[in-house]
């Protein structure tokens, strides 16, 4: 390890605290912009506060993020589907890198998995997986959403 002087980003940001830290050696070539590693403990907590002072103004003045509706958000979710789609096919990555055998094995863990969950109808009381659940909870005009995982 290597004692590395942040006296200088002491100044810099006008701020007292630390005034060496350990870092492993070569932390130059791992970090561009090491300020963010540097930081005192009473700065990170800053740091969250003013995020979060940030994000309370944005939801009450309605902008950034939060100025989209729900229905902003499901188009925009539908673009970057589509767009992460293709570049996934053009990149042979994720699905479409996989060949046909190892999609065959996953999917068929992918079904162990599922059909080993229970569930549980909180109308009813009646447990069972959940595409079967879902099939009893329709036919008799019960809400889909009245169900939990029975661990």
């Amino acid at each position: 390890m290597q004692k590395v002087s942040v006296q200088s980003l002491n100044e810099c940001f006008n701020v007292s605290g630390l005034d060496y830290v350990e870092m492993p050696e070569g932390w130059e070539k791992m970090y561009d912009d090491c300020t963010f590693h540097l930081q005192s403990k009473a700065g990170q907590i800053g740091g969250k506060i003013g995020g979060a002072k940030g994000a309370r103004t944005q939801i009450e003045n309605k902008i950034g993020m939060y100025a989209r509706d729900k229905e902003q958000l499901r188009i925009d979710a539908i673009k970057g589907g589509k767009i992460m789609g293709e570049k996934h096919y053009q990149n042979k990555t994720g699905l479409f890198g996989m060949s046909e055998e190892d999609k065959r094995k996953a999917q068929t863990n992918g079904g162990k998995v599922v059909g080993n969950q229970r569930w549980k109808c909180l109308v009813t009381g009646k447990i069972t997986n959940i595409g079967a659940l879902t099939r009893y909870q329709k036919a008799r005009g019960i809400d889909t959403s009245q169900r939990i995982r029975v661990e």
